[in-house]
């Protein structure tokens, strides 16, 4: 299945690839980099490998999650013919954040009337 990373998702990303290369340096974001792709590979191939995220349980999509490093986590939706990831969530953060952004993204097709 082909891999796809909403905006949200990739403007996450990006934000923690700056925070690595920033506080931790050029070899820690490349291995972090490097993670990515592995997890992409990973999903590709096995896309029911992540747990259903208890968080999003009450959506119309299942929402699956998979955690890389200890942090850093990867939320995403399994279609018919693709995988959708809809966030890159720093686990360190208030969940229910990542709840109303992931309802209130436009990408997602979900909203807070469910």
């Amino acid at each position: 299945m082909k891999v796809i990373w909403t905006e949200l998702a990739k403007q996450q990303m990006r934000h923690i690839a700056k925070y690595i290369r920033i506080n931790f340096g050029v070899t820690a974001r490349k291995n972090f980099t490097e993670e990515i792709r592995h997890t992409n590979l990973l999903l590709a191939t096995h896309p029911n490998i992540g747990v259903v995220e208890p968080l999003l349980d009450d959506c119309a999509k299942t929402y699956r999650s998979f955690v890389i490093k200890r942090h850093d986590k990867i939320v995403y939706h399994v279609g018919d013919d693709r995988i959708e990831v809809v966030a890159f969530w720093d686990c360190r953060q208030d969940p229910e954040r990542l709840v109303s952004q992931i309802k209130t993204d436009k990408n997602t097709n979900e909203t807070n009337d469910q």
